[in-house]
């Protein structure tokens, strides 16, 4: 979890003000009244120096709070949460030639405000769901319960269905990476609700399962349900715990600023995959964003005429030594 700049900005200066009083308290008994600076910006900068130390206390307070030390504790992840933007995007590949089946498909579902819903196995990273290890010392010492918390874990990605968006529409790798090399589409989507709704957090390195449950938050709620793991749907708060590390990911994933729409269950043809209606789950169509390689540029914009909402294409300027993606509106 960062730090807004503003309140980065008031620490960085709290600090050097209380480092610069100190040294200048140490100028002034060691070589005189001559070394005190007696002017009024300077008084006033020793006097914020007196009240920098109650500054950098509530800072870290509040970031304690925040869980900016500690991206996976369920402070950060609420914190991430409520943090969300107003709008978030989903990319879609389409084919390099019209006729494709596969493309009907979407562009039928996109008409339809419908979102694709996939389970863990169907994903591109192959550490999807794993967030956390057991290490060789917690492995011997194991009781009863924490086998079973164990394969809780290893078996809980089949309870929940995701959809993957992102922060950022006009990110180059996006398009390459899931919208077939801008041959396809993104779709902005307006948040009316963030219940269904988890920021990815991105981490250097997988956390041990003990560092995990180490908040007496979450020990409380695992002590409640640990006679009997079959009632674990009775505690709300785990499992809002669960949704929430079905986020966590590997640091290199991080250009992605990827936001999940996690349900629990099936998608609405009861099958691990399928679509769901967006407006069901707080989302709504807000823009249709062409790529600049689409063939289907015609179908898009009906698309966007019926849906009523702007329509846009990415283009490449050709005119300029940067290499991105310029979003131009189409009328």
């Amino acid at each position: 979890m960062k730090p807004h700049k503003i309140e980065s900005f008031v620490y960085t200066i709290s600090v050097i003000a209380l480092i610069v009083f100190i040294i200048s308290i140490i100028i002034h008994f060691a070589g005189g009244d001559r070394f005190w600076i007696t002017d009024i910006v300077s008084r006033l900068f020793y006097a914020y120096a007196g009240v920098s130390p109650i500054v950098i206390y509530l800072i870290n307070k509040r970031r304690k709070k925040r869980g900016h030390n500690d991206p996976l504790s369920i402070e950060a992840m609420r914190t991430a949460k409520k943090e969300l933007p107003n709008k978030i995007y989903k990319f879609c590949s389409l084919s390099l030639k019209k006729g494709d089946d596969l493309d009907k498909k979407k562009l039928y579902s996109l008409e339809n405000k419908k979102i694709w819903m996939s389970d863990c196995s169907v994903l591109n990273d192959p550490y999807e769901g794993m967030y956390a290890f057991v290490d060789e010392r917690i492995e011997k010492e194991k009781n009863e319960f924490f086998e079973l918390l164990i394969n809780k874990i290893k078996n809980q990605r089949d309870m929940y269905i995701q959809s993957s968006f992102s922060y950022k529409y006009d990110n180059i790798l996006m398009w390459g990476h899931y919208a077939n090399g801008c041959r396809g589409y993104c779709v902005e989507y307006e948040i009316s609700s963030k219940q269904h709704l988890f920021p990815v957090q991105y981490v250097n390195k997988r956390p041990l399962l003990a560092s995990i449950t180490d908040s007496d938050e979450v020990k409380n709620n695992l002590n409640k349900i640990k006679i009997s793991f079959d009632k674990i749907k009775d505690d709300e708060e785990h499992i809002a715990y669960m949704l929430y590390v079905q986020a966590i990911k590997d640091l290199s994933w991080s250009y992605e600023k990827e936001v999940r729409l996690i349900e629990m269950g099936c998608a609405e043809n009861g099958e691990k995959c399928g679509n769901v209606d967006c407006e069901d789950y707080g989302l709504k169509i807000s823009k249709i964003i062409i790529g600049c390689h689409c063939v289907y540029k015609k179908e898009l914009i009906d698309i966007a005429k019926k849906l009523q909402v702007p329509v846009s294409i990415m283009e490449m300027p050709l005119n300029s030594n940067k290499y991105q993606l310029i979003e131009k509106e189409i009328n």
